[in-house]
């Protein structure tokens, strides 16, 4: 179902990016960097993600990951206030659309764990271009798009297999072991999630044409 949907041209997005030291690039067979033309020093690195590379195309809706942008505005609070801080938090994410959303959004701001936590309601804000697609949907389609958790899980794996390996003679050998780690666990997606028959057709209606493609290519 999220290739599919993500073929409609549907995109879910984390809220933060990891920064660049945190990233592992897979590794060669030869630990120390390799010396280019007069001696310069080239070494595999992910670049940063500028503005315009995130932006979607026309035909795209992104949409970013709800349970990330929560939890990281629970970094801003103290252990003892995340439960009520969640609790409030609740009515922006749970409201029935866009226009409700901001205003709970706005009196969650005026409340007393706005005014305490300023930084939250900042941080909805900042992101808030990328949250209002999510309310567009009706509820059984936001149920599996709200969250890129499944998304995140197979990324766990595929970074747990390169370190375990840790290094690899070249390219080729890294892509086969990630496409057996692929492989194995696309055995274990044997349980659809409970909504999805439901979401399927929603999405249809959303997306006309461009689900059709989807599901037939």
């Amino acid at each position: 179902m999220a290739a599919k949907f993500s073929a409609c041209g549907f995109t879910q997005r984390a809220p933060v990016i990891a920064p660049i030291e945190k990233m592992n690039p897979i590794s060669t067979s030869r630990p120390a960097p390799r010396r280019v033309g007069g001696g310069s020093t080239m070494t595999k690195r992910i670049a940063p993600s500028s503005p315009s590379s995130r932006a979607p195309v026309a035909s795209q809706t992104v949409q970013t990951c709800i349970v990330h942008l929560l939890r990281q505005s629970l970094d801003f609070v103290s252990c003892k206030d995340r439960k009520p801080v969640a609790t409030a938090l609740k009515g922006v994410y749970r409201a029935p659309d866009a226009a409700a959303a901001e205003k709970a959004l706005a009196e969650f701001d005026a409340g007393e764990w706005g005014r305490r936590y300023a930084a939250i309601g900042q941080s909805w804000r900042r992101a808030w271009s990328e949250v209002v697609p999510f309310y567009a949907f009706p509820e059984g389609v936001r149920k599996i798009v709200y969250t890129t958790n499944a998304i995140e899980a197979l990324n766990s794996k595929l970074r747990r297999a390169v370190r375990a390996r840790g290094h690899f003679p070249t390219d080729d050998a890294a892509l086969k072991l990630l496409f057996l780690v692929l492989n194995r666990s696309e055995k274990e997606w044997k349980m659809p999630p409970r909504e999805e028959a439901m979401a399927k057709a929603q999405v249809a209606v959303i997306f006309g044409e461009r689900f059709t493609r989807a599901m037939a290519g």
